[in-house]
């Protein structure tokens, strides 16, 4: 039987390398550098988030809503509501039918039992997205939001609260609001002969912002709306005011109030210390198949 070969025997030097890695001064000085390079990652990240962090407080769209979030108020939203009439079916089929074939008039009996009108139970939809708007963007800063309609607030609520309010034709709290502001809200005629417009108390008589005709009654290719916030000096409660000539210009309105570039660029032409003020902003939306577009800014008012 053969003899087994035997393993080569290795220099001692070469046995504890096949080991284990030799230990270099370089490697101390790489894991050193490691660290190092580490723990100024680290730093940098902290210190782009602090920014950041800062960056988003200090933003003009937390300066706006900073004073109107106060953790001491709860938070009412004002809905307007207008009355609904109920009828039977045959008979809104045949108001439809004579909507269709134009003008004219038209001669509906009823009886009086056959039809209610209820107080306050119908809402736009484009009050309801503004609604919608405002609500999402409050929940999003860890606050509750309570809807009331305007009918059903009491001036004990109003007291204790911030306040938004929606719309402003069916709003008798934003008509009351606006009563001595620079920016608000006319009108002249009923229904399709009805004209809508922002007048500026500067110029009186001379109105620069005018809805000749308002959808439904006819195609509508340009909304306009205000934004209004006061700060009460005594009690510091803030109300917020988003109102359109239609309202399309009241979603347009609510979407923008929780838009950074809305604000940006809002703050880029407000004057210096808005944030403390009371302030009015003007603004123009485009309507495209019912849909309002992102809004831009007319005129601001701060005082």
């Amino acid at each position: 039987m053969p003899a087994m070969a035997s393993s080569p025997e290795l220099p001692r030097e070469q046995e504890e390398s096949a080991i284990a890695p030799a230990v270099t001064e370089e490697g101390p000085r790489r894991f050193t550098g490691r660290l190092m390079a580490l723990v100024a990652g680290a730093i940098l990240l902290a210190t782009v988030a602090a920014a950041l962090f800062e960056a988003r407080v200090d933003s003009p769209l937390d300066r706006f809503w900073t004073p109107f979030l106060s953790p001491k108020r709860q938070i009412l939203v004002f809905l307007p509501g207008r009355d609904r009439l109920f009828a039977p079916a045959s008979k809104l089929a045949e108001l439809a039918e004579a909507a269709r074939s134009g003008p004219g008039t038209v001669n509906l009996k009823m009886q009086r039992d056959e039809f209610r009108v209820v107080p306050s139970a119908q809402m736009s939809v484009q009050n309801f997205r503004a609604a919608v708007a405002v609500a999402s963007f409050i929940g999003q800063r860890g606050k509750t939001a309570r809807f009331r309609l305007v009918s059903e607030v009491t001036v004990d609520e109003v007291r204790d609260s911030s306040v938004i309010l929606i719309a402003a034709y069916e709003n008798p709290w934003a008509t009351e609001m606006s009563r001595n502001l620079r920016y608000y809200f006319r009108s002249e005629g009923r229904g399709h002969t009805e004209v809508c417009w922002i007048e500026d108390r500067n110029t009186p008589g001379n109105p620069k912002w005018i809805v000749q005709k308002l959808w439904p009654y006819g195609a509508q290719d340009t909304d306009y709306a205000i934004v209004t916030r006061t700060i009460a000096p005594s009690s510091g409660q803030v109300v917020i005011a988003v109102a359109g000539v239609n309202g399309f210009g009241t979603q347009a309105a609510a979407e923008s109030l929780a838009s950074p570039e809305f604000w940006h660029e809002f703050a880029a032409a407000a004057p210096e210390g808005w944030e403390k003020k009371n302030l009015q902003i003007v603004l123009e939306t485009r309507v495209i198949r019912e849909i309002p577009h992102p809004p831009k800014i007319l005129a601001i008012h701060t005082w």
